[in-house]
């Protein structure tokens, strides 16, 4: 009677897991940066100021000590979406000179033209 109630309970887990009724956990990886942390940036902030409103960066390339790089992943498994934002600084002299990215505030194109 054991043995069938094990049976039962592997066959009916095998058959859950396909239904998609297992729970999946959501995956976030990386610096998750908002529009609101990128209008605190601007030309001329210090290394470490950047730092404490973004975090450390996921990839500072040692070729290039003068660029961070800031990368985001998120997946949903219940909804099936994906969220993924990058994100570059360039410094020169140890200060915020431009960024390129995803995402950027609505009415600045570069930090160059931050107010």
């Amino acid at each position: 009677m054991k043995q069938f109630l094990s049976l039962l309970a592997f066959c009916g887990m095998v058959f859950l897991s396909g239904c998609g009724v297992i729970y999946k956990v959501n995956v976030a990886q990386g610096n998750k940066f908002e529009q609101k942390d990128l209008k605190d940036l601007r030309p001329g902030l210090t290394r470490q100021q950047v730092m404490s409103i973004l975090g450390t960066p996921a990839v500072q390339d040692p070729f290039h000590k003068d660029r961070w790089d800031y990368v985001y992943y998120y997946k949903n498994y219940r909804s099936g979406t994906t969220d993924t934002r990058e994100l570059t600084l360039f410094f020169e002299n140890g200060r915020l000179a431009r960024m390129e990215g995803d995402t950027l505030p609505e009415d600045v194109e570069s930090v160059d033209e931050a107010p």
